[in-house]
């Protein structure tokens, strides 16, 4: 088991983007790699203020990043941003549907944005009750997920919400009492540079 990332949800990917830069000086730099493994996209991925990189894909009418000037030297601030399917056919537990996601890092820590793009999602029900803000911590379980699950839910977790595609099994587990939430993944599509 590794650490892979901590989740977020936002009403707005594009402002909260801009705010986490804007932290740390960086300009925006967006990458869409394809990612072994990951949830078929929806639509491809879009690009804000993007460099150009080898074998990049062009984004066409990529929306402008605002904010202050930073310097010439300033880290860039690479998101890799993509709109994911989660069919409900495909759901174990909880509501599938369409979101909107960005990876990148900030302060040297793997972050991912969720914004749900319709209203009866797991994930647009939970930004309703509890609103935009810290969500999971997600870790990747190559070889003892099952194990880590069954000790979840002997301490008391639930699983909320679990996702099964071509040998990708996600789950988030919410912890008795705290509300906390783990996802554990068996595989990790990409880690964001």
């Amino acid at each position: 088991m590794y650490f892979w990332h901590n989740g977020f949800l936002t009403y707005d990917i594009d402002a909260t983007i801009t705010f986490l830069n804007a932290m740390s000086g960086s300009p925006v730099a967006v990458n869409a790699p394809k990612a072994a493994n990951a949830p078929k996209a929806a639509n491809a991925p879009k690009a804000a203020n993007a460099p150009k990189a080898a074998n990049a894909p062009k984004a066409a009418n990529a929306p402008k990043a605002t904010g202050s000037p930073v310097a010439a030297n300033a880290p860039v601030a690479k998101w890799t941003i993509m709109d994911v399917e989660f069919p409900q056919k495909k759901m174990a537990v909880g509501n599938g549907g369409l979101l909107r996601a960005a990876f990148g890092r900030v302060g040297g820590i793997a972050i991912e944005l969720l914004q749900p793009l319709d209203d009866l999602s797991y994930h647009a029900n939970v930004l309703k009750s509890r609103g935009a803000g810290f969500h999971h911590n997600a870790y990747v379980c190559e070889n003892d997920q099952d194990e880590l699950v069954d000790r979840l839910i002997s301490a008391g977790g639930k699983v909320i919400w679990e996702f099964l595609n071509d040998g990708e099994h996600a789950y988030y587990i919410e912890s008795a009492g705290s509300g906390a939430v783990l996802e554990l993944i068996n595989l990790c599509p990409f880690i964001p540079d």
